[in-house]
């Protein structure tokens, strides 16, 4: 049986439901951690907190990326 992400398990209830609220908090990595994001994203909607750490580049390319899919409604 395959796992099914925060995301994609919102975008299959996006379509029988209604749109999903996210608030989403993100943090940077220092020192040895450098490069590294971690992202925590909670469905305001439906009882959904989506946890990831990533390493991603200077442009925060990644990052960018899963924001636009998630549309958060509040990033702190």
């Amino acid at each position: 049986m395959g796992t099914t992400s925060g995301v994609e398990l919102c975008q299959l209830l996006r379509d029988k439901t209604s749109v999903c609220l996210y608030c989403t908090a993100i943090v940077e990595g220092r020192g040895l951690a450098k490069g590294e994001v971690g992202m925590a994203s909670i469905d305001l909607k439906h009882p959904l907190l989506t946890l990831s750490q990533f390493a991603d580049n200077q442009t925060y390319t990644k990052l960018m990326t899963r924001l636009n899919i998630l549309q958060p409604i509040e990033v702190r």
